[in-house]
């Protein structure tokens, strides 16, 4: 589960994809483009919380493309312990 706050509001989602450059995820209601704010997610087996800046990029219906403003050490190691 990923949660995003952008504007005051709290968005709750589905992560689909995951890579060093964004990520896809569905969320309800519909996310706009250009959207930016705050995303988190907990990473299990980690156990740890990943807090990164993103922009929304792209959305079709309910799935939406948001790339990291700027990509964190722990985001960074998580997609490298998933390359493996």
């Amino acid at each position: 589960m990923v949660t995003l706050d952008a504007k005051g509001r709290h968005y709750s989602g589905i992560p689909l994809n995951l890579s060093m450059g964004g990520i896809l995820f569905q969320t309800n209601p519909p996310l706009q483009e250009g959207l930016s704010g705050t995303l988190q997610f907990r990473v299990v087996g980690l156990e740890e919380l990943i807090v990164e800046e993103v922009r929304v990029i792209r959305t079709v219906g309910k799935t939406a493309a948001a790339v990291f403003l700027a990509p964190s050490a722990a985001l960074l190691r998580y997609i490298a312990l998933l390359a493996g």
